[in-house]
């Protein structure tokens, strides 16, 4: 990349990076920037199939209820974000997240449950999806995942510069589902290394593109 967009118009490439590598302009390390926590809760409606044994309770969230609203209707249905300051990812745990999306559900869709129902998943720059721990903070996790999240906006396996020092937040999509007893997926972990200096990979379920 030869040219990079900035609030100032566009710069060249070794402007943006500074001497010797430091972002921006030399600035090293980048500044810390706000987060904008995405989270897709349309995992749920599986829970509306006839096969689950409580799937009545959930039949507001059914597919047939929402044949006349436009993709982008029902996506907005199914989102719940909120922007949290950078002072702030680094205290709030997963865990604290969990209540808003209970009181969504039961203030939007009149559904009922407990925090500890829900669970949060991301995937890795690999693509292998796994559970995030209840008690890691958002900058835990950005760490150790996306570790140019100050730097980099991250869309599944494909990044884009981002100009540090602005507002523009970092955009960390998750998604929601309903904890599944038997179910193990892999939780957040620090990998493990080989002598090799490569991180250890652990088994993984497929990734739904988020």
């Amino acid at each position: 990349m030869s040219d990079v967009e900035t609030p100032g118009g566009i710069r060249a490439a070794s402007w943006f990076a500074g001497p010797a590598g430091c972002l921006p302009a030399g600035i090293n390390p980048p500044p810390d920037r706000p987060i904008l926590v995405i989270v897709d809760y349309s995992p749920l409606q599986e829970l509306t199939h006839p096969s689950e044994r409580d799937h009545a309770l959930y039949s507001s969230l059914a597919n047939h209820n929402f044949r006349c609203t436009t993709a982008g209707e029902r996506e907005a249905l199914f989102t719940w974000a909120r922007q949290i300051l950078p002072d702030e990812a680094s205290s709030i745990q997963f865990s604290h997240l969990r209540p808003a999306l209970t009181t969504r559900l039961r203030t939007q869709w009149d559904i009922h449950m407990v925090p500890s129902d829900l669970e949060f998943r991301y995937a890795d720059l690999s693509g292998d999806v796994f559970r995030v721990s209840d008690d890691w903070t958002i900058t835990q996790l950005l760490e150790e995942y996306r570790p140019e999240w100050r730097i980099r906006q991250y869309n599944y396996l494909e990044s884009s510069l981002l100009v540090p020092g602005t507002g523009q937040p970092f955009i960390l999509r998750l998604q929601c589902h309903r904890v599944r007893q038997g179910i193990i997926l892999p939780k957040l972990y620090r990998p493990e290394r080989h002598a090799t200096g490569k991180k250890k990979k652990q088994s993984s379920v497929p990734n739904h593109g988020f």
